[in-house]
């Protein structure tokens, strides 16, 4: 009963996520790129859900869903240095305006 409710809620955050990204985006972008960049996003996304989500799902049938999870944090470790520049862009914003 306890998994599905970790279910459901992750599908209610992951849901919430994109209008919340995609506002936050259009704010931020130059609207002479932003379609492309949106459109980049979305292609990105695609991409890392169709070829992370077969091999962490290999690594849990051959080894474990705990290696699996600790996989999946890894293949994330990227993103926080995409957030911390986001996040700078963002104070270098608000302290230019």
């Amino acid at each position: 009963m306890a998994v599905l409710m970790f279910f459901w809620l992750a599908t209610g955050l992951r849901a919430a996520r994109g209008p919340l990204t995609t506002t936050w985006l259009n704010q931020h972008l130059p609207s002479h790129s932003r379609a492309t960049l949106l459109s980049m996003i979305g292609q990105a996304d695609a991409v890392g859900q169709t070829t992370g989500g077969p091999i962490v799902g290999y690594v849990a049938k051959q080894v474990s869903i705990a290696v699996a999870l600790t996989v999946s944090a890894l293949l994330l470790v990227p993103s926080l240095y995409l957030y911390q520049k986001a996040a700078g862009l963002g104070a270098r914003t608000v302290k230019s305006g």
